[in-house]
């Protein structure tokens, strides 16, 4: 059967003395998109789209540097997850698009 549900598995945070750190693991169950196809400029109908299931981790961090400056430093999509659709039948890939990790470094500045 199809389900519909994201769930945080894992939200875990520390925070001490300026530095900030987040880790959240989150896994998303296969859910109906939408019920019309369209492949290769022609519509198909009621035919399903299904988003398939996915699990992804993130990462984030920062230091506060005084009261008006930090450093920060964020790594999304550690899992390297992928976006997925089928249609009806499992073994009918409709759209395959693979973000890869991102990685992020930076200074804020607040006045």
């Amino acid at each position: 059967g199809v389900q519909t549900c994201a769930l945080p598995i894992l939200i875990a945070f520390y925070e001490n003395f300026g530095f900030h750190a987040r880790i959240a693991l989150q896994w998303q169950g296969e859910q109906l998109l939408t019920l019309g196809q369209e492949q290769n400029g022609g519509a198909f109908g009621n035919e399903p789209v299904y988003l398939k299931s996915n699990t992804n981790l993130d990462f984030s961090s920062s230091y506060d540097i005084g009261s008006h400056f930090s450093v920060f430093f964020e790594a999304l999509n550690l899992t390297d997850n992928i976006y997925h659709t089928r249609g009806r039948y499992d073994n009918q890939t409709l759209n395959v698009v693979d973000y890869g990790r991102q990685f992020t470094f930076g200074v804020r500045a607040k006045l």
